[in-house]
């Protein structure tokens, strides 16, 4: 939406313009990491693929408010996506060795 308003000061463009820049990206990001069209005709499959998308977002939310500006989401997310654990035949499991990477990224999220 645009407007024009002449009762803000610069600092509060400023703030609402990275508030939606904020959304923006995160949307972007969700849209790059699964988030497909929604394709359903049914309204109950529509409601929740609608509440599925919007836990992820709060997800995301809560995953860049603990990084607090120390590592981009979007760089947190490409070094976790890397992460993998190995499941044997027999139900024991094991994960290689993390990067140092994402050691400081997991141990920002209180993961580790």
């Amino acid at each position: 939406m645009l407007f024009t308003s002449t009762e803000l000061n610069s600092g509060k463009v400023l703030e609402l313009y990275r508030e939606k820049d904020v959304i923006d990206k995160t949307f972007s990001l969700m849209k790059n990491h699964g988030l497909s069209p929604l394709n359903t005709t049914l309204k109950s499959s529509t409601r929740a693929r609608v509440l599925l998308v919007y836990l992820g977002y709060l997800l995301l939310s809560l995953l860049r408010i603990k990084l607090n500006k120390d590592i981009s989401l979007e760089k947190a997310i490409t070094r976790l996506s890397e992460v993998r654990e190995v499941v044997y035949k027999d139900g024991s499991r094991t994960r290689p060795e993390l990067t140092n990477e994402q050691k400081a990224t997991l141990e920002k999220l209180k993961m580790l």
